[in-house]
């Protein structure tokens, strides 16, 4: 999610003079994303994730695993370990790169066998919400239930589940790519901040669209503006959640940008073009440039203890400094 893909939703659901919720938070940075990666300059979520969860940069396809083969611990384990309540909330699979790069360390992304193991020991998440349920076999949800954990996969059962740990798994892949999704990313992490914030010790939750960098992909412009409206419904319920426990420091980023998109003039009546909200007389078009990566910085906006930190420009593991200075001091 680079600036553009923001400003394109920003005038699309707000209209000129209007803001998104994740625009309305206080503070704004932008951060660059290159990968300690000998082939590449441009990241993939793995390597870009690793960064956030980690501090330490390395190549891409890796989890919370180093250039040089060293498993490091992401910042989620570390969180579990102290004594912190942790989850994720994904519309893609819950084994996928961005959400794994928190809480398990393997050398290849696609490992998600692995990944869902180290979900099941004492330092994985909590609380665990998304697509995926093809990665979790009888043998994994048996394993999930004997450590106490309440699996999901419908909505009803989501709202009366009990226990310390949840396992809600509402579609077979990516839950964006679901025809009729039961539950919305924002219905998810609402529930997620409802169980994680009742730990008096404090908790540390991800929470990722992943239609967002689908839609780059694919240059869909339908599609982007889709999961910007439910990235920023989510956003909505963890703002509102941070002013009522002011403690609470929220950060909304991309961990790269993808497509290479434009925001662009258009003539209000053309086929593609994309109304701009409230204005009759006003249009854009978006206009991508590739289905790749690119190595644009993406922007940062901030709230709460630390968030002051920040503000300018700085490198993806400058986040991971300051969450984890936060969280554990």
């Amino acid at each position: 999610m680079g600036p553009a893909h923001r400003e394109a939703a920003r005038l699309a659901l707000a209209g000129t003079d209007g803001e998104l919720a994740m625009g309305s938070l206080p503070v704004a940075g932008l951060q660059t994303t290159i990968p300690a990666d000998p082939s590449s300059t441009v990241t993939d979520s793995a390597a870009a994730a690793t960064a956030w969860a980690t501090g330490e940069k390395t190549a891409n396809g890796s989890l919370a695993v180093g250039p040089d083969g060293e498993r490091l611990t992401p910042l989620g384990r570390e969180a579990a370990e102290a004594g912190l309540a942790t989850g994720l909330v994904t519309t893609s699979a819950v084994t996928d790169a961005t959400p794994a790069a928190f809480f398990s360390s393997v050398a290849d992304r696609e490992d998600q066998d692995d990944v869902a193991e180290q979900y099941l020991t004492a330092a994985g998440p909590s609380v665990v919400l998304g697509g995926g349920a093809g990665v979790w076999d009888d043998g994994l949800l048996d394993r999930a239930r004997a450590d106490g954990a309440t699996a999901v996969t419908d909505a009803d059962r989501l709202a009366s589940a009990e226990g310390d740990r949840l396992l809600g798994l509402f579609a077979e892949g990516p839950l964006h790519a679901a025809p009729d999704p039961e539950v919305s990313l924002a219905e998810l992490t609402r529930v997620a901040l409802d169980r994680l914030s009742a730990d008096p010790d404090g908790f540390f939750l991800v929470v990722e669209e992943e239609q967002v960098d689908e839609a780059g992909h694919a240059n869909d412009d339908d599609a982007l503006l889709t999961a910007m409206a439910s990235l920023d419904e989510a956003v909505e319920v963890a703002r509102e959640h941070a002013e009522d426990h002011p403690g609470t420091l929220l950060v909304v980023t991309g961990d790269h940008e993808t497509g290479g998109l434009a925001v662009e003039d258009a003539d209000p009546g053309a086929d593609d073009a994309i109304p701009v909200a409230g204005d009759d007389d006003r249009a854009v078009d978006l206009d991508w440039s590739t289905e790749s990566h690119t190595a644009a910085p993406t922007p940062v906006t901030a709230t709460g203890p630390g968030s002051e930190q920040l503000s300018g420009t700085y490198p993806n593991t400058h986040l991971h400094e300051v969450m984890r200075e936060v969280l554990l001091g």
